[in-house]
């Protein structure tokens, strides 16, 4: 998808009810895979918001993607997870 780099909208993502035994978060990475910004997506409606002025001026004018991940909400459990984003969602700037 394509944003003008002046648009003031926000990007709203809505998911399915997911396993209460993880947690999810939407991280949203540079094409460095910086991390510039993220969400966790919460029971109550399972949807983040993100507002495209604010990814703009973080990522610099980069195009950004949008990343999944799913960590298991016990501690103990998540410390002996490798987490690998899966990514759902791709950003590019215009004039």
């Amino acid at each position: 998808m394509q944003l003008n780099k002046n648009d003031t909208s926000t990007l709203k993502f809505v998911f399915n009810e997911g396993d209460t035994a993880f947690k999810r978060k939407v991280i949203v990475m540079n094409s460095k895979r910086n991390s510039i910004d993220d969400k966790n997506i919460t029971a109550k409606g399972c949807e983040v918001i993100f507002n495209a002025k604010k990814l703009y001026q973080q990522s610099e004018g980069e195009d950004i993607t949008f990343y999944i991940i799913k960590i298991p909400a016990d501690p103990a459990k998540a410390a002996l997870v490798r987490v690998a984003p899966h990514p759902f969602f791709n950003l590019q700037w215009k004039e």
